[in-house]
């Protein structure tokens, strides 16, 4: 929040820094989520 207040407006900083951190978590969520697709695909094909 403290480096959008600097980007942005002290007005925007709040709002930008949740869709910040909003996106940040899908990413996360995501490539973690693919990682254990992943792991699951190999195990199997091991068995």
């Amino acid at each position: 929040m403290f480096l959008c207040c600097f980007i942005y407006s002290p007005a925007r900083a709040v709002p930008a820094a949740f869709g910040l951190s909003f996106a940040a978590a899908v990413l996360v969520f995501s490539a973690v989520l693919m990682i254990f697709e992943w792991k699951e695909r190999k195990a199997a094909q091991n068995d």
